[in-house]
């Protein structure tokens, strides 16, 4: 059933059965340079960062793949494409809110000065820090938002409807 539905959809199916795990080589190997805890701050970000375009390939497939599969039926297409949408602005508001908290904006939307935080290039590091935050933030729900849309694909695809 596995290997029925990646042949469907093009993407490797999420649902593991009896136990079975394959890893994803490409995931393996940017979650690797992670925790070898050999990267600078700078480094770090930018594997982050490709981490980011990772989830982000991998929902684009899986939205694709469902919006195909329900090429055929426009009202359950038209809820997915509208459902994207909404998940899209949403992403896009969580980040702005949470960027006025990382960066501490009064109440007419000017940024303060942090006065907590005072180390050697006090803005190259601020900026790495906000990244890292803003990264983690972006790689998560990405992610999270993925493998929702791959468990339902696995759903529809492994129960034929």
């Amino acid at each position: 059933q596995k290997q029925e539905a990646e042949n469907l959809t093009g993407i490797p199916v999420t649902i593991m059965l009896d136990g079975e795990k394959t890893p994803d080589p490409e995931l393996a190997a940017l979650l690797g340079q992670l925790d070898s805890g050999k990267l600078t701050g700078r480094q770090a970000n930018w594997v982050r960062q490709e981490l980011l375009g990772y989830w982000t390939e991998r929902l684009h497939k899986a939205h694709s793949a469902l919006m195909e599969h329900y090429s055929h039926v426009p009202a359950i297409a038209k809820k997915l494409k509208a459902a994207q949408k909404e998940w899209e602005s949403f992403q896009d508001s969580l980040e702005a809110a949470y960027a006025a908290c990382l960066t501490e904006e009064d109440e007419k939307g000017e940024e303060k000065k942090n006065t907590s935080y005072c180390l050697y290039n006090e803005k190259e590091q601020n900026s790495q820090w906000f990244q890292f935050n803003m990264l983690r933030l972006d790689c998560s729900n990405t992610e999270r938002h993925c493998r929702t849309l791959e468990e339902l694909l696995d759903i529809i695809k492994m129960n034929g409807l």
